[in-house]
């Protein structure tokens, strides 16, 4: 989320090498972003959304569902 507040669109592949992991878990977790209303999936991509930037916790202090 740090990174969309920075620019309103990144890449998968950006995404992956920002936090070390692979495209395909940086798909599961932005699949997870999206349905849960904090970020638009786009084809390759994904695109913020102003009010969830803006009022996203950092996962640590998110409750574990």
């Amino acid at each position: 989320m740090e990174r969309l507040r920075a620019s309103p669109f990144a890449s998968l592949e950006e995404l992956g090498a920002l936090v070390g992991t692979s495209v395909s878990t940086v798909r599961r977790d932005v699949n997870q972003l999206a349905a849960e209303g904090f970020l638009q999936r786009t084809h390759g991509g994904v695109r913020r959304l102003e009010s969830s930037v803006a009022n996203a916790q950092p996962a640590e202090s998110r409750p574990v569902p």
